[in-house]
């Protein structure tokens, strides 16, 4: 009977706490829990890199996993909101210090941070950033180049210059030059990511740290230098409670901050050109439902402009100094027509199909895409309004660069977004009063077309007939590095076909030709005689030979693989015919 009472006595106590108006709430605990037990992920990456190579940086994380165990004890039973919170910026700084200790053992950068680096350096010794090739940065670990479906690669700087800006003045500042790009990166992604803490409701905070340091996908890419996670720390306050901007009839200290931080992200990343239409259009949509439509629309170009000064101010040393390669070097990737690259759809063309012969029309269904969400978003924002950080990354789904970057690199814009506004926030908000089928004829319209364009690309077979005749052998054993194939032209165009390998989900530096026609003609059949102009390949049967064309852009493949081969198999396969 005596144990029946503790019992009861026990639900009433714990059922007490939870009704007392100052107790947290079992989502804030559990997600102040998540937050803590995330770092220990991010802290596994590279503690056995830092005992390797940094002593005492192994002994910060040692320290680390025993104040996370206990952080999630405190945790597990904080009594009040307040002391909740408390903890809640208690783990923040322990997150802020893991995660420079994980920098000083993992900080190399990949391509983007590479070249921003280089850039910085010219920059700081009077020279060009734009229209300037550096081939000589890449080859390295984790340093790739981005091809295009011509044949050529990219060796130059293609993004805005708030990245190098920043980098140059890291390392005029002291911060030696190799680092400037990662350091630069990583101490703004920080502020970013103590920024979002700041700007989200107290229960929600912990998602601060959790998607921004302990899943370590966003600092990952911070480590790396790369310039749109600068964009991302730059965008947390533009979408922090965005839907308020300019509620007084005036954009205020906070809106016109929040303005000139969206110019400000846009000079650093193309990506955020493509969140800036949803956020004007959203602001227009909230003020019209409150306030007269010629106030209104002030609000919403004011905010556009201060938006767009921005964005001059920060380009104005580079435009007016190399106009023209300026011009084309920021827009370059969207228009060099990259190789495929991603998981998006168009991995069904790039790897289980063997190609396509309208890689066009995954570009085209991309642009109607994005055009079709912004009208639906227009149309139904009352609805929609709440998704508007993460609308806009949708539409690179259908693209031919659909990596995963695009929405990883984005999710604490989503955590922010959302955290600081509610479904109720857009109840008020402005709707045409069209009849319903009026309303819904231009983003059906868009909608439709775009999947069309992406049954095009998908339907339209690959170009080319290819066979694999002859592999042939670098002399100093088993190591592939050149073929003999058969390419016929099944299209109806005359098409001039790019040769690489690939091993798995990138390709090789395209493969010289030392027989075969540069053009071939509708049915036409001939053989190619191509070799890799840097090395050869080990055995695999995971080989895949791609041939790619610029215009049109298409892809067709062939397995080029074979199991593992002895050096007598190897030996008599190179005296092979061809």
């Amino acid at each position: 009977m005596s144990g029946s009472m503790t019992t009861g006595s026990a639900k009433d106590a714990a059922a007490a706490d939870e009704a007392s108006p100052d107790a947290p709430s079992l989502a804030h605990r559990c997600l102040s829990v998540l937050a803590v037990v995330s770092l220990f992920t991010m802290l596994g990456l590279f503690w056995s890199e830092a005992l390797d190579s940094v002593p005492w940086d192994a002994a910060v994380c040692m320290a680390g996993y025993g104040t996370l165990v206990l952080l999630g004890v405190l945790a597990a039973v904080a009594r009040t909101r307040r002391g909740l919170g408390r903890l809640d910026l208690a783990v923040l700084g322990v997150a802020v210090v893991l995660a420079l200790a994980g920098f000083v053992v993992q900080h190399s950068f990949t391509d983007e941070g590479a070249l921003t680096t280089q850039a910085a350096h010219e920059l700081l010794a009077g020279h060009r950033v734009y229209g300037v090739d550096w081939p000589q940065i890449f080859g390295g670990p984790r340093v790739g180049a981005t091809k295009t479906m011509g044949g050529q690669v990219v060796y130059g700087y293609d993004y805005p210059p708030l990245s190098v800006l920043l980098a140059a003045a890291a390392t005029a500042a002291g911060v030696p030059a190799a680092m400037a790009a990662t350091v630069t990166a990583t101490a703004v992604f920080l502020l970013g990511v103590i920024a979002a803490w700041l700007l989200l409701p107290a229960p929600v905070r912990p998602a601060a740290v959790l998607v921004g340091i302990g899943l370590d996908h966003v600092l990952n890419y911070a480590r790396d230098g790369y310039p749109a996670v600068i964009a991302v720390a730059l965008l947390v306050p533009v979408v922090a409670s965005w839907h308020r901007t300019g509620a007084s009839g005036r954009l205020g200290r906070r809106g016109v901050t929040a303005a000139l931080l969206l110019g400000a992200a846009c000079a650093t990343q193309q990506m955020a050109w493509f969140l800036t239409p949803f956020l004007v259009v959203g602001i227009l949509l909230m003020r019209l439902g409150e306030m007269p439509a010629r106030q209104a629309v002030t609000v919403a170009a004011r905010y556009l402009g201060l938006a767009f000064a921005a964005f001059a101010a920060i380009n104005a040393f580079f435009a007016v100094r190399d106009p023209a390669a300026w011009w084309e070097a920021i827009l370059l990737p969207l228009t060099d027509h990259s190789v495929p690259h991603g998981q998006g759809l168009i991995d069904i063309s790039y790897y289980f199909v063997g190609g396509s012969g309208a890689v066009d029309f995954f570009s085209y269904a991309t642009l109607l895409l994005y055009a079709g969400l912004l009208a639906l978003y227009a149309v139904c924002f009352r609805r929609l309004g709440p998704a508007a950080a993460i609308l806009p990354w949708c539409a690179f789904y259908l693209s031919t660069r659909s990596q995963d970057s695009y929405y990883t690199m984005m999710t604490p814009l989503w955590v922010v977004a959302l955290g600081t506004t509610s479904p109720a926030s857009f109840a008020g908000a402005a709707q045409l009063r069209w009849p319903r089928r009026a309303r819904f004829a231009l983003p059906a319209v868009l909608l439709a077309a775009a999947a069309s364009c992406l049954g095009v690309a998908l339907a339209t077979p690959a170009p080319f007939a290819m066979a694999v005749t002859a592999r042939h052998f670098a002399a100093r054993g088993a190591e592939l590095d050149g073929v003999t194939m058969r390419l016929t032209n099944r299209s109806g165009e005359t098409l001039s076909p790019k040769f690489a390998l690939s091993l798995s989900d990138g390709l090789s530096n395209y493969w010289r030709q030392d027989a075969g026609p540069a053009r071939l003609a509708p049915g036409q059949t001939a053989t190619y005689v191509l070799r890799s102009r840097y090395g050869g390949y080990a055995p695999s049967p995971r080989m895949v030979l791609y041939a790619v064309t610029n215009h049109p852009m298409t892809i067709s493949s062939t397995p080029a693989g074979w199991g593992a081969a002895t050096p007598a198999q190897a030996g008599k396969a190179a005296s092979a015919p061809g």
